[in-house]
């Protein structure tokens, strides 16, 4: 893959975490507007979808059987191991994260109503994914990213004193 593909791919991917972060459904309180964080959540998860596109277009020539040897090779380098059922987990997250941007978009009212056991459940696989693909996969822009949003996230949660809806649910 080229210098200019590489970067394609790899940027496509750190736009999709800058929306991710902008858009990130807080839950308390309950946002008064939350029009702003729908349309970066809904964005954030269009440019993951490009990213898909885009790294299997230029990186795995439109192949499944090579993106998934390729993701079993660098977790084979990274944990010693090959898996590729990575693939299978990024398809995954992006269902969700897609259904999840449609429900937020779609029945905003009804999004915030949910339980906060759904709500942390479904955001808490987001962030886990999201900061094995920054963190722990991700070239060294993707760890500098993942390891602010993480830090940012932590903080923030910390502050609101705990994980918990706006009706005590």
């Amino acid at each position: 893959m080229s210098d200019v593909d590489e970067w394609f791919v790899r940027g496509t991917a750190l736009v999709a975490v800058f929306f991710f972060a902008l858009g990130w459904p807080w839950r308390s309180p309950r946002p008064v507007d939350d029009s702003w964080g729908r349309v970066y959540w809904l964005m954030g998860w269009a440019t993951c979808l490009v990213h898909v596109f885009v790294a299997f277009h230029l990186a795995h020539q439109w192949s499944h059987d090579r993106a998934v040897e390729a993701t079993a090779k660098q977790t084979a380098d990274l944990v010693g191991f090959p898996f590729g059922g990575g693939v299978w987990i990024n398809y995954a997250f992006l269902a969700i994260w897609g259904m999840d941007a449609a429900w937020r978009w779609r029945f905003p009212s009804r999004y915030w109503m949910r339980s906060a056991g759904w709500h942390w459940t479904i955001l808490g696989f987001l962030a886990f994914i999201m900061f094995n693909a920054t963190v722990v996969f991700g070239g060294w822009r993707g760890r500098i990213v993942g390891v602010a949003g993480v830090a940012t996230l932590v903080i923030v949660l910390v502050r609101k004193g705990s994980i918990r809806s706006d009706r005590g649910s």
